[in-house]
């Protein structure tokens, strides 16, 4: 992968020492703010204050989200960087979104998947200026080689950049693995195959593991809220309610071509949207806001030592798995 998210890790490290609080406080950091900028899309979005506020809950009562913004991955530095680029290409700023891109870029290259996202909110624009093409020609790439520096200063020339350019091409589409936590594309919505990150010895009936495992009813009314938005979008030519629908498949359903081994953490940039597509349906829905938010944060509570790797009684441990598949 490109360089930003080790990058981040470094700068955490130089402030909070060598140990795993410093390298894993910048992506915890931009965990938290995917938060406020999922509250800030969909606020612009539907112009609804009440259905932001529950779209940032729900995402944050997701424990995917949680895990994948506790640990020492690039994931949640494309998350937050995409985010902030859509905000301000929502807001026509474009070259802040241009600059918010290319930080996602230089953290992962899946993050590609939000220029279809990009192209459609652009033709919806009622002026599209042609400056705003050339901040995204120009910025992404530059800051992208930036992130290099290091690498260029310690007396590596572009040879060297290209050659890493071309093994990590080959690496995505050309590594041939197995692992026994890999899953397929389509099912990433119904949270059928988890993965353990960490786990402990038993010692004296306790135990801590690390599962990188969203919450299941997020996960699952979010696959509902999805198909019932789709239907809503399509009977009321609601064009902000499609545009969510179209951007949470964009993320994960072309890993339906991808020939690597992926896993469950491949879906995390879809799961804002899912997010906003349950408040979409809350708020339609009012009376089920209450109890969709008790049950939800009710699993999260009881999922949490999943999650953060908490000290746990066996028993407590083996409750978790409620199908073969989750273990």
């Amino acid at each position: 992968h490109p360089p930003l998210a080790k990058l981040g890790m470094v700068l955490g490290m130089k402030i909070f020492s060598e140990n795993a609080f410093g390298w894993r406080i910048i992506q915890a950091l931009l965990g938290t703010g995917a938060v406020f900028l999922i509250y800030l899309i969909s606020k612009e979005l539907f112009k609804d204050k009440l259905l932001a506020i529950l779209a940032a809950a729900i995402f944050s009562l997701d424990g995917l989200a949680l895990v994948m913004s506790r640990i020492g991955m690039n994931d949640t530095y494309m998350l937050f960087f995409m985010l902030l680029s859509l905000y301000f290409f929502i807001k026509e700023r474009d070259f802040w979104s241009a600059m918010g891109f290319g930080l996602a870029l230089a953290s992962k290259w899946s993050v590609i998947w939000v220029i279809p996202i990009f192209f459609i909110l652009w033709l919806r624009r009622k002026t599209k200026f042609k400056l705003s093409i050339l901040w995204f020609l120009l910025l992404p790439f530059s800051i992208y080689l930036l992130t290099y520096l290091p690498m260029f200063l310690t007396g590596h020339g572009l040879d060297i950049w290209w050659g890493m350019q071309k093994q990590m091409w080959w690496y995505h589409t050309g590594l041939r693995a197995t692992h026994p936590y890999t899953s397929s594309w389509w099912s990433w919505p119904l949270l059928i195959r988890p993965i353990y990150l960490y786990t402990s010895s038993e010692i004296g009936g306790m135990v801590s593991r690390i599962y990188a495992f969203g919450n299941p009813f997020v996960f699952w009314f979010g696959l509902v809220s999805v198909v019932v938005g789709s239907i809503y979008s399509y009977l009321e030519k609601n064009k902000n309610l499609a545009f969510v629908v179209f951007a949470y498949l964009i993320f994960f359903i072309p890993w339906a071509a991808s020939p690597r081994i992926m896993f469950l953490y491949h879906y995390l940039p879809s799961i804002p949207f899912l997010a906003i597509a349950i408040s979409y349906i809350l708020r339609r829905n009012s009376k089920l806001i209450f109890p969709f938010l008790v049950i939800s944060f009710s699993s999260f509570v009881y999922f949490y030592p999943h999650f953060a790797g908490l000290n746990i009684p066996i028993w407590l441990d083996k409750s978790y798995y409620w199908f073969s598949s989750w273990r």
